[in-house]
């Protein structure tokens, strides 16, 4: 897009002599792509196409076209490679924060195993929550069932991992 557009605009505006003393002109097609490049940053955009506009109003036309492409067309690149960006790192993020959670239930259930099983029984189970639930709030036994049911997916009667 800026080697087209400095193309022409080189063709076209080389021979504008309020050109030749700026630093931002189109007297060669090098010159051109770093105007543009000024132009598409917006950073003293009126510096570029001021001589353009003296020379021949209707001149504007070329640079706003240009910026409206060029913006269009680079902030949708932009954005899309911040979106790719984004979801790159979240889904890296996710599988990070899933191992996390793996390792700290393994360590968890080999603290609650004591007897170095792999396995907990239901008694062992039962007797474990039994225990740590007077500390937080009384659990009945059909709670304590229905937490270990839901627990032991394959319905063997022990909860490995």
């Amino acid at each position: 897009l800026i080697v087209l557009f400095s193309a022409y605009g080189t063709i076209v505006f080389s021979s504008i002599e309020e050109y030749t003393s700026d630093s931002y002109n189109f007297k060669d097609f090098g010159n051109s792509m770093l105007s543009l490049y000024v132009l598409i940053t917006l950073d003293n955009y009126p510096d570029v196409m001021l001589a353009a506009w003296r020379s021949y109003s209707a001149n504007v036309m070329y640079f706003y076209c240009f910026i409206i492409i060029a913006t269009y067309f680079s902030m949708s690149m932009l954005l899309a490679n911040f979106y790719r960006q984004y979801t790159v790192h979240k889904d890296r993020q996710q599988k990070n924060q899933l191992v996390r959670e793996r390792r700290c239930l393994i360590i968890a259930f080999r603290l609650i195993d004591y007897n170095s099983t792999r396995f907990l029984t239901r008694d062992e189970f039962l007797e474990y929550m039994k225990a740590t639930s007077m500390r937080y709030r009384a659990l009945d036994h059909h709670d304590v069932e229905a937490m270990f049911e839901f627990i032991d997916k394959d319905n063997s009667g022990f909860i490995d991992i």
